[in-house]
Order: C-alpha cells, then sequence, then structure tokens
C-alpha cells in the first residue's frame, strides 16, 4: 500500500548506467523522491501496467510540487550530479590514501565501487565499498570513506567503525 503524499516511483528493467544511478540516488534525496525496483528485465503486463499507473498518480504529485516541468528539471539535475561526482572521482584518483585502498583490494581481486552521500551543499561523503556475494545477496563492506569539501574539492578521511560498515542490499 502506498501512501496518498508518497513519492515512491517503481522501476523495472536495468538502469542507463551505474554512474547516472548513483547520481540519482543523491539527486533523489534532494528531492525527496524514492524509487522502488519492482522487477528486473522480464515483467508481467499486469506488474507493468501497474507500475505505470502508480507511476502516473506520482507523477501528477510531483508535477504540484516541482512543476509542470518536474521530470527535465529532475533529468538536468541528474546530469549535472553524474559531472560534480566525476569531479570528485577524478579527485580521490589523485589522492594517496584513495589509491591505496584501491590497490589493496585489486591484488585480492575484490572489486571497489564508490558511492556518495550529499547531507548539504558544502560536502559530500565518499565511500569505497566491496562487495561479495552470500547466500545468494549482496553484502556491501564499507572498506574507506571520505569527506570532499565542495568548495576547494579537498579531500579528508573519515573514521568510522568497520563491523558497522557491513550492509545488505535491499531484497
Amino acid at each position: 500500500m502506498i501512501l496518498k503524499d508518497s513519492l515512491t516511483i517503481y522501476r523495472y528493467g536495468l538502469h542507463d548506467s551505474f554512474e547516472r544511478a548513483r547520481a540519482e540516488y543523491v539527486v533523489a534525496k534532494r528531492w525527496q523522491i524514492h524509487y522502488k525496483s519492482v522487477a528486473n528485465c522480464v515483467i508481467s503486463k499486469e506488474l507493468a501496467d501497474s507500475a505505470e499507473n502508480h507511476n502516473r498518480e506520482v507523477s501528477m504529485r510531483l508535477r504540484k510540487k516541482y512543476g509542470v516541468d518536474w521530470q527535465s528539471k529532475l533529468d538536468k539535475a541528474v546530469t549535472n550530479e553524474v559531472v560534480l561526482q566525476q569531479r570528485i572521482i577524478d579527485n580521490l584518483m589523485a589522492y594517496k590514501g584513495y589509491q591505496q585502498v584501491i590497490n589493496k583490494f585489486d591484488k585480492k581481486g575484490q572489486t571497489v565501487s564508490i558511492w556518495f552521500e550529499a547531507p548539504n551543499d558544502s560536502v559530500y561523503f565518499a565511500q569505497l565499498e566491496t562487495h561479495d556475494l552470500v547466500n545468494n545477496r549482496t553484502i556491501y563492506t564499507i572498506q574507506a570513506k571520505y569527506a570532499v569539501d565542495l568548495r576547494t574539492f579537498k579531500i579528508k578521511p573519515v573514521a568510522f567503525q568497520q563491523p558497522s560498515a557491513t550492509y545488505f542490499a535491499p531484497e
């Protein structure tokens, strides 16, 4: 059951790209929009129709909240976010501590991905995560976390509790 004022958009299929999905996550949080995956690539007509009907209702709420052109505004915000995140990644690549973490897990054959949180307009948190598959569930473990000052793009490591840094992918 979806609440009357919910801004949850149902999705199915694959994202255009990991970079765009990562940017959408940050922008959606700012816009107070939630995405819920209801299926992978193969979907029944009934479920697709249900998702589309739901999304039409959500679109009307978004139109009231953000204007008639909310979708183009959202798309532009996501595109700008992709550019900003790439600039942050470029700066991280030049940061010695970041390279040390990447090299450590490259030697083990583990893939490291980066995820962002943007609590305000002046700082970003970038976290490096490894992923493992356990009992058909993806487990992400935060290996390093950095604060990025958006005015200067300076990077500082952030302390965190390693045991509390493991989490499961949503189902």
